[in-house]
């Protein structure tokens, strides 16, 4: 602090200076982060005075503290905010550099000073958003929880002082090329740090990137899929019923992370975050929702119906929209049962039809509630049995056909079951078969 006051070569050294004291602001002790501060505002009063010339346009109309600026957090002297903007340059790849270094308590300081740091410099740091992403890219995959933590306030600084036109063009450049859970931690915290009247002209291509098959279904790790559901639900928050123009997207992404994931917390909270999707568009329930986008959901997934095997990502989205939608399934089955009929031909994958299978005969024990919740399945029992059930019962040698059989079998007696056939259907098929 005295150096920064009195050295005579103060200014040649005001880039090596200032990490210094800054540092000693995020200290752990009480008295030397009092001491850092009244330090520091005296530096940069001293300055502000040294170079009054400079900010006289500054300190006549100064800018008013901006709008989304963080709550709690006091906003740094004139002087002190122009020192650290006119070394930013100098600044930043040192901190790039030491926020990955090997030592825990170097990368720890480091990303506590890159929050001070933008802290001071707001809007500044437009110009150097490439080497501040990557670097936050970098430390949300550290192993220390504390760095993480702070890198994401820092995400969530850039969201408050820059312009979305601009951090959004960069991250979803990066999402769309290469996906990973640090990207994804970025967006979801610079969306944090805006709002929804700056974000609302970006909604759409928010949305759509998030949506898309190399981002939604880049990883079916926890942390990644986390990570995304993270994102759906920091816009919603942010945004709220303008997220109504991007509820299909967004439910695209909730439907993947909920086919993909075998975890059923997140299950639960997948179903929470439809249920707050719901409530900000004045839905009654997430079922709503599916009404909604049932039709373009079947047909988003139904596009690559020819190709699925049991390891596509498209069958298990099926999968969970069928059994998700409840009495929606009903109001839209002359769009599902034909990919139902084609999925379930005995030359399709043996394992994929055992499932499918296994999802039907559930549906057809709650028949009722799920396919024929509009009276409608009676129209398509004929193309069931005679179409689906019966190819499938043919004797074919091989444990995996004669468990295909075994659950055609389990499908047929559920039908009967459900009482959806009269007895007047039932005899004229005994009758042929």
């Amino acid at each position: 602090g005295s150096w920064l006051l009195e050295l005579r070569d103060r200014y040649s050294f005001f880039h090596k200076l200032i990490p210094l004291l800054l540092s000693s602001c995020s200290d752990d002790m009480p008295h030397i982060r009092d001491l850092a501060y009244d330090y520091w505002k005296k530096v940069g009063l001293q300055w502000q005075r040294e170079n009054e010339e400079d900010l006289k346009d500054k300190l006549d109309w100064s800018a008013p503290t901006p709008v989304l600026y963080p709550p709690g957090e006091k906003r740094p002297e004139l002087g002190c905010r122009e020192l650290v903007f006119r070394n930013l340059y100098r600044l930043l790849p040192a901190i790039s550099r030491d926020i990955t270094d090997w030592v825990v308590g170097t990368r720890v300081k480091a990303s506590q000073l890159l929050i001070i740091l933008l802290l001071h410099a707001e809007d500044h740091i437009t110009q150097h958003m490439e080497l501040l992403l990557s670097t936050l890219y970098r430390s949300c995959m550290d192993e220390e929880p504390l760095i993480v933590q702070n890198s994401v306030k820092s995400a969530e600084l850039i969201g408050i002082f820059v312009n979305p036109e601009v951090f959004l063009k960069l991250i979803l450049t990066t999402l769309d090329k290469s996906a990973c859970s640090a990207h994804l931690m970025v967006l979801s915290a610079v969306l944090k740090g805006s709002s929804g009247p700056i974000l609302h002209p970006h909604l759409m291509r928010i949305g759509t990137t998030l949506a898309l098959p190399d981002v939604c279904q880049a990883s079916e790790k926890l942390e990644y899929l986390e990570q995304e559901l993270l994102c759906v639900q920091t816009l919603i928050t942010v945004c709220g019923k303008s997220c109504s123009e991007i509820s299909l997207q967004l439910l695209k992404v909730m439907v993947t992370i909920t086919s993909v994931t075998s975890d059923q917390e997140l299950k639960n909270k997948v179903e929470k975050t439809l249920a707050c999707l719901a409530t900000v568009q004045n839905l009654d329930s997430f079922l709503d929702l599916y009404r909604q986008h049932m039709s373009q959901l079947i047909g988003w997934v139904a596009a690559t119906e020819h190709q699925w095997t049991t390891y596509s990502v498209e069958h298990r989205q099926f999968e969970t929209l069928i059994t998700q939608s409840g009495p929606v399934l009903g109001e839209s089955i002359h769009e599902v049962f034909p990919v139902l009929t084609a999925c379930l031909q005995p030359n399709r994958d043996p394992e994929m039809r055992l499932k499918l299978f296994t999802v039907l005969s559930k549906l057809l024990l709650k028949s009722n509630e799920t396919l024929n919740s509009q009276g409608q399945f009676s129209n398509y029992l004929e193309t069931l049995v005679k179409d689906i059930l019966v190819p499938n019962l043919l004797w074919h040698a091989g444990r995996t056909a004669a468990a295909v059989r075994t659950i055609a079998v389990s499908c047929l007696w559920a039908l009967l079951h459900s009482q959806i056939l009269t007895q007047q259907q039932v005899n004229p098929r005994s009758e042929e078969h």
